[in-house]
């Protein structure tokens, strides 16, 4: 007999997150129902007999215009084509509209509209699918491309059109997978970096791309959006599988009912969705990961290469105190496709659930503070020469506070960190860099607590005092308040697979539930270093899998309006990480989730600029404690640059002011964050943005570069001049 759930397995979990879940799943469960009518309508179209097509306009005019439509379609004037695709007789024009389809350079956003119309297409001509998949295939191979085309747009063209072919065989539209399978051997085996280096990154970067298409549509892989409605169910696990919800308020299991309903529905219809067949998806699978061990490979010579050559340009500026003509550019290129390199070999990681190749002393992602002194000579070098080299935090407090964690295996007996990962002497980041692949990979659903935002002070100072925080309640109250505000709304998709709970998990006791409790009802009241220390280690001595889950949930709780706590929590989040590299990577799945959410969203209320401010300050904060490299807020400022209007600009200025500095002193973000800093300036200055944002742009920007402050002589009042006069020159000893 299954036992009942209590209110206490659903305290802090409000009836309105539970609701908005079940909505979440419903519209996934909506989507996948909709895929699958559309593929039933694709395989057994309703084609119009001859007659009614020659009733239709077959002008040479008219149809040579459609033609042309077809190479610029969007989801802008989808609906317009489709119209005249019903008014035309596309009859002899089937070869010219599958040109048009397969050589169009398509964005993302787009590919719907390529696929309805295809589909549309498909449903009149039968003879236009047979001719649209080995057209794709030819132009994902590259081998469509003539002498003149541009490489930028050969290679949108070859991006477009791998992203189209698993959508095509996922809608029932292209039937033989086997065009598409041609391609992708095509790609793979161009993967020799040795032979012609720049055409096997090209081919790796659209492997990656076609990777994170496939996983989902062809090989079982769970769709983005119905993943995050899964992996971010507000109940704890043994309330879902429940069957008698007498002992929970009225309102609460009704919602929690509905949810379990959907979850089921969720299940079911995710069982049904399209796959390869058997022998075919195994293909495909062995080629992808023969291009990830390709990859693989090549990303471990190009870290090595990368080293070296920063050492060799750290030695040049050392004994020349400059460095050799072309060396600063040459490693900025080698730099950049190492970086995209790195992106394809990840994206291939996540869809195939493989672990990236350690790097060692990898200056991506943690520097230490010895590595980053050492490197920092040769930036400076390379962007101008007389820089000396410099501590990344100037101040001595500061940079104690974010590089001087307390050692956990030292204080801690061995015996209470039996599952903790042992720490790496040459590189201490790559056990954090492994923690968050773990918390991707995780697949079970999490008992999370009701979602809310996160964010960072805009200073790179060691926060306030305990004065600061005076009446903030405990965490429970905290959780309970978040999850009734405004960014309840938003989900933490990515945190909630990172803190999920394995199967086999150990019961927790009840002193050890009871020790948690008091750890971490006084972690909004760690205000200062030691009491950030003190908390982390305690919290050892009474970890567990379910302790470190909760622990992650109270660091994404950060009580609203306490930005000044945002400096302390990513400090315990740290300092466990040490030992326990899923704590941080969870905590920082979670603010880039809600980071990408809010920007997606553009909220321009009142009651979205706080948590817009709040995550991107945390994500700032994560970034000073090393817990995530420099890309993370790199690619999030530009992508808010490419945007800078509304709540991009705050945004954008709280990135800028919590981390720019510490950006610009590192040595392998300095030339990207300067080059950002340079445009965010001239953005300001082309927008006609309101005074509050301007002065958030410029305090922003002051904050990196704090303008040189010139020595004036200091000017006495005319009074006391004359009083000076009469002293020091009439009543003097020569007069």
């Amino acid at each position: 007999m299954v036992m009942g759930p209590d209110d206490s397995a659903t305290a802090g979990v409000s009836t309105d997150a539970i609701k908005a879940n079940a909505a979440q799943l419903a519209a996934a469960c909506s989507a996948f129902r909709a895929q699958k009518e559309a593929r039933a309508a694709n395989l057994n179209p309703q084609r119009p007999g001859e007659a009614e097509l020659s009733r239709l306009d077959s002008s040479i005019k008219k149809n040579g215009a459609f033609i042309k439509k077809l190479k610029q379609l969007g989801e802008d004037n989808r609906q317009q084509l489709l119209a005249e695709a019903a008014k035309l007789n596309l009859s002899k024009y089937v070869s010219e509209a599958v040109s048009a389809l397969a050589d169009a350079p398509f964005k993302t956003a787009d590919i719907p509209a390529a696929v309805g119309m295809a589909a549309a297409l498909h449903a009149r001509y039968p003879d236009f699918a047979a001719s649209l998949a080995p057209a794709l295939a030819k132009a994902a191979a590259g081998t469509s491309k003539a002498a003149g085309d541009d490489d930028r747009l050969a290679a949108r063209r070859q991006r477009a059109a791998l992203r189209l072919l698993p959508e095509l065989l996922a809608a029932g539209i292209v039937t033989d997978p086997a065009p598409m399978m041609a391609a992708i051997k095509h790609l793979v085996s161009s993967l020799d970096f040795n032979k012609d280096r720049e055409s096997a990154l090209q081919s790796a970067t659209l492997l990656g791309g076609f990777v994170k298409t496939a996983a989902s549509l062809l090989l079982g892989g769970t769709p983005e959006g119905a993943a995050a409605a899964a992996a971010a169910l507000p109940l704890p696990e043994e309330v879902l599988d429940a069957q008698d919800f007498s002992g929970l308020p009225a309102d609460v299991a009704a919602a929690a009912k509905d949810l379990q309903q959907q979850q089921k529905e969720l299940e079911e219809e995710a069982n049904q969705r399209y796959q390869l067949p058997r022998e075919q998806r195994q293909l495909l699978i062995k080629m992808l990961d023969r291009a990830f061990d390709a990859c693989s490979a090549a990303l471990s010579e190009a870290h090595k290469a990368l080293i070296l050559m920063d050492r060799d340009n750290e030695r040049a500026f050392a004994t020349k105190g400059d460095l050799p003509e072309g060396a600063a550019a040459e490693y900025e290129s080698s730099r950049k496709a190492y970086e995209a390199l790195h992106r394809a070999t990840a994206a291939m990681a996540d869809a195939l659930g493989k672990n990236l190749p350690p790097l060692a002393e990898d200056a991506f992602t943690r520097l230490g503070a010895d590595e980053s002194s050492s490197a920092g000579g040769m930036t400076a070098g390379a962007a101008g020469g007389s820089e000396a080299i410099e501590h990344v935090f100037e101040d001595p407090e500061v940079r104690a506070f974010y590089e001087q964690l307390p050692d956990l295996w030292s204080l801690i007996p061995t015996v209470l960190l039996k599952d903790a990962t042992q720490p790496r002497s040459s590189d201490n980041s790559t056990a954090i860099a492994v923690g968050r692949s773990e918390a991707f990979d995780t697949s079970a659903a999490a008992d999370s607590a009701a979602n809310s935002s996160t964010a960072t002070p805009a200073n790179g100072n060691e926060p306030t005092t305990a004065a600061t925080v005076a009446g903030v309640s405990d965490s429970h109250e905290g959780t309970a308040a978040a999850s009734e505000s405004t960014e309840a709304n938003c989900s933490y998709p990515a945190a909630a697979a990172a803190v999920a709970a394995d199967d086999d998990t150990a019961a927790v006791t009840g002193d050890q539930h009871s020790a948690i409790d008091a750890i971490l009802s006084r972690l909004p009241s760690c205000v200062s270093r030691d009491l950030c220390d003190e908390l982390a280690v305690n919290f050892c001595y009474s970890n567990s899998k379910a302790a470190r889950r909760r622990l992650m949930r109270a660091l994404m709780d950060v009580p609203r309006g306490n930005l000044q706590l945002l400096p302390y929590y990513s400090r315990v989040a740290a300092t466990i990480s040490q030992a326990y590299p899923e704590v941080g990577a969870g905590v920082l799945s979670a603010v880039e989730a809600e980071f990408d959410a809010l920007a997606a969203k553009k909220d321009l209320t009142r009651a979205g600029e706080e948590p817009r401010l709040r995550v991107a300050r945390y994500l700032a904060e994560l970034i000073k404690f090393r817990l995530a490299p420099p890309s993370a807020l790199l690619l999030r400022l530009k992508m808010l640059l490419d945007d800078f209007s509304g709540p991009a600009v705050d945004a954008a200025a709280a990135l800028v002011e919590s981390a720019g500095r510490f950006l610009l002193k590192l040595p392998e973000s300095r030339v990207r964050m300067e080059n950002l800093l340079s445009v965010m300036m001239r953005l300001r200055n082309a927008r006609n943005l309101d005074s509050r944002q301007t002065n958030a742009v410029d305090n922003a920007y002051f904050a990196c570069r704090p303008p040189d402050k010139a020595t004036q002589r200091r000017r006495r009042p005319p009074l006391q001049e004359y009083i000076r006069h009469l002293v020091f020159e009439v009543l003097g000893d020569g007069s």
